[in-house]
């Protein structure tokens, strides 16, 4: 099958998004996969046996790379030592297989990455389908709140309840919003990132797709969205100094939605609701005064189950962690693991915003909204952002892979 109908398969699964969950039960209870992981794994296979391409391709690999990075090097380290402490002391095996399931989707990048630098993939095709991918979960989004706009049933599955919130099939309106905010931002990309999209630089075009993620985003009554958005925007605005107006004009416009949108009723529209401020500053507190040595040492591990996260044994919860992403790369990682995290962000938003400025921000909102939903670790939002890194639309940057 052509390369390209297998990705538009790809952005059909994702933009599915919840709808293509299987939860497993009996011994594998808690265990949950994703057709798209599925897609991911025979697509790994295709390249490793069928195709017979050799990502890696001399014997001095690893050590060049590790030589070449050595803090990342020095942080995957932490990692690895914090899940193997994890599954060995407390038979933590959820933890590790969130870990194959990061492993696989950064591969899968890589391989993504190979296919772009190779010219055997157009990059600007591939940021396109990303885009799509947020356009269909924003359309949905449009006909889900048309037609079911009381969703609260779903808590009995483990979800959060809402009502009269746009949550589209991520079953999440602050995971939905982030993910608009993203397909946003790369669609800005693609007037600049190929030849092919000449008609997404037509002022009506972009008005009317701008308009409406502004809309499908507002309707998420997601505060974290809203601040991402506006950060983005502005951020956006001073790396690119000619369109710092425009992007001041589109943060106004976005305001003036927010607050002409109608507000039926229910706490999730109230946006000055501090019901979840509370719940979750809480949780937090909680989670930083009984932190043990050990845990500030090395960490408890990715993925890790934290105690805090209380459950009703009669209703399914899919939470796992913090919301908090520096708490839980603190409880995950350490205080060391911690430091080198945020010190290895700060230097790749830096070097690409001097590349891609549109998937630069993209980044920095995703980071902004993961201190309060900690989407970083989100599958459709990870994916969403390696989607991005993937297709950065410069040959300078050294992310290739050579053959």
């Amino acid at each position: 099958m052509p390369r390209k109908i297998l990705l538009w398969i790809f952005v059909g699964l994702l933009s599915l998004g919840q709808f293509q969950r299987i939860e497993l039960g009996g011994n594998f209870g808690g265990i949950n996969i994703y057709f798209h992981d599925i897609f991911i794994f025979l697509w790994l296979i295709n390249f490793a046996f069928i195709k017979k391409i050799n990502l890696i391709h001399s014997k001095n690999f690893l050590q060049k790379t590790i030589k070449k990075y050595k803090i990342e090097a020095i942080f995957t380290g932490i990692a690895i030592m914090g899940i193997t402490l994890n599954v060995l002391l407390n038979k933590d095996v959820i933890s590790l297989l969130y870990t194959l399931r990061l492993i696989s989707y950064i591969l899968f990048s890589l391989t993504l990455k190979y296919l772009v630098s190779n010219k055997l993939l157009d990059k600007s095709e591939l940021r396109f389908k990303f885009f799509g991918t947020g356009l269909i979960i924003l359309l949905i989004g449009f006909l889900q709140l048309a037609t079911i706009k009381d969703t609260r049933f779903l808590a009995v599955l483990g979800w959060d309840d809402h009502l009269n919130r746009l949550i589209s099939t991520i079953f999440d309106p602050g995971f939905t919003g982030i993910i608009l905010v993203i397909s946003l931002l790369y669609f800005y990309s693609l007037k600049t990132i190929g030849k092919n999209f000449k008609i997404l630089g037509n002022n009506i075009v972009s008005i009317l797709i701008t308009l409406s993620f502004f809309l499908g985003i507002a309707l998420t009554f997601s505060r974290a969205t809203y601040l991402a958005l506006v950060v983005a925007l502005l951020t956006l605005g001073i790396i690119k100094k000619k369109t710092f107006t425009t992007s001041f004009l589109k943060i106004i416009i976005f305001i003036a939605i927010v607050f002409l949108i109608p507000k039926p009723g229910g706490e999730g529209v109230d946006l000055a609701r501090t019901s979840t401020i509370t719940a979750r500053t809480s949780v937090l507190q909680y989670e930083i005064s009984i932190i043990a040595p050990k845990t500030l040492f090395i960490g408890n591990g990715l993925f890790s189950e934290q105690n805090s996260l209380e459950k009703n044994k009669f209703i399914p919860s899919h939470s796992r962690m913090p919301d908090n992403f520096l708490i839980n790369l603190l409880l995950s990682t350490g205080l060391t693991g911690t430091g080198i995290a945020i010190y290895i962000l700060i230097k790749w938003v830096v070097k690409i915003s001097k590349l891609d400025p549109e998937l630069s921000v993209a980044i920095l909102a995703t980071l902004i909204h993961a201190q309060f939903n900690n989407s970083a670790f989100q599958p459709f939002v990870l994916l969403m952002v390696l989607g991005g890194i993937t297709s950065i639309k410069t040959k300078n940057l050294k992310l290739k892979v050579k053959n």
